[in-house]
Order: structure tokens, then sequence, then C-alpha cells
């Protein structure tokens, strides 16, 4: 990858990579994204953050 294909600051890790280290990130009984039902009304992904990141900052700025 090219300096100019990068997206983010250095060592800014994508959706599908954040995804990707939660079985050896978290612990064992943690909630995973792979394990979601899915969303009540469909949300196209985002790049680089989660459902959880996305619920998470929702709650957090819902004030």
């Amino acid at each position: 990858m090219t300096p100019t294909e990068r997206v983010g600051p250095p060592g800014f890790r994508n959706r599908a990579a954040q995804e990707g280290s939660e079985s050896t990130g978290l612990a064992a009984v943690a909630s995973r994204s792979e394990c979601s039902r899915g969303r009540l009304y469909p949300e196209p992904e985002h790049e680089f953050r989660t459902a959880y990141q996305r619920d998470r900052d929702r709650v957090i700025h819902s004030r």
C-alpha cells in the first residue's frame, strides 16, 4: 500500500481488522461483532467503526 492509498493515521485499523482481532483481544465472556443478530433497521457498514462503536457513541452523545 502506498502512502496515498492509506486512509487515516499510521496504525489506524479499519472495521474488518478490528472485528478480526476480537477473538484474541476480548475476554471469553465478551460480546463479539460476529455474533450479532444484526439491526432492526439495516444501515450501511462504516469503513472504520464497528456496529458496537457506533452504538456506544450514540448512547454517549444522546444527551
